[in-house]
């Protein structure tokens, strides 16, 4: 089992490797020597395989996370937007009316912001 233990730490980046590979095979067989009848064995392996590569998952996450755009002016206004109507829908409905105009306000603000982003874009089309 060790051999395809090795298969699999090649999932880990080389420099995780060579820093930790050599440890994680040897502890990998020391407990796996620890247990007793192909059930213990078999489900041992199954979570000892499920962790490597989680384990590998995380660690080429970490060294290159994945690039996230940030979202444009518009997606900006528009998640604002919706915010904003949950927020008035909630203290309408907890009769909070004060709350509820100063939210149907912000969302004419709002919604004037988007269309000035919209005409703007389409200039620059």
């Amino acid at each position: 089992m060790s051999w395809l233990w090795r298969v699999f730490l090649r999932l880990y980046p080389r420099e995780h490797r060579e820093q930790f590979g050599a440890e994680m095979t040897a502890v990998f067989a020391a407990a796996a020597n620890e247990r007793r009848g192909w059930r213990e064995r078999l489900w041992f392996c199954a979570r000892e395989f499920a962790g490597l590569i989680s384990g590998a998952t995380a660690e080429r996450f970490r060294r290159n996370p994945p690039v996230v755009e940030d979202p444009s002016p518009a997606v900006k206004l528009q998640t604002q937007i919706e915010t904003n109507l949950r927020r008035m829908e909630h203290a309408i409905a907890n009769h909070q009316f004060e709350r509820a105009r100063f939210y149907s306000y912000y969302d004419l603000k709002l919604r004037a912001q988007l269309r000035k982003v919209a005409e703007d874009h389409g200039r620059a089309a």
